[in-house]
C-alpha cells in the first residue's frame, strides 16, 4: 500500500495547529496559525501538482 505523505503531513499540521491554537500563550497561538497555513500551503502546492500533471497528460495526447 502506498502512503501519501501530503495527506499524513496536512494532517498532522493541522491537528497540531488546533492545539495550539486553543492556547492561552500568544506564542503558541501564533505557531498553531502557522501550522495551519503550512497545511493550506502543502495542499496548495499538491493540488498545482496535479493540474500540471493532468495538463501534461493532455497534451500529450492530443
Amino acid at each position: 500500500m502506498k502512503t501519501n505523505w501530503t495527506l499524513l503531513l496536512t494532517s498532522v499540521l493541522l491537528l497540531g495547529g488546533f492545539f495550539l491554537v486553543r492556547s492561552p500563550e500568544e506564542f503558541s497561538q501564533g505557531l498553531g496559525y502557522a501550522f495551519i497555513l503550512g497545511a493550506c500551503a502543502v495542499q496548495l502546492r499538491y493540488l498545482l501538482t496535479s493540474i500540471s500533471s493532468y495538463r501534461r497528460r493532455q497534451l500529450d495526447q492530443s
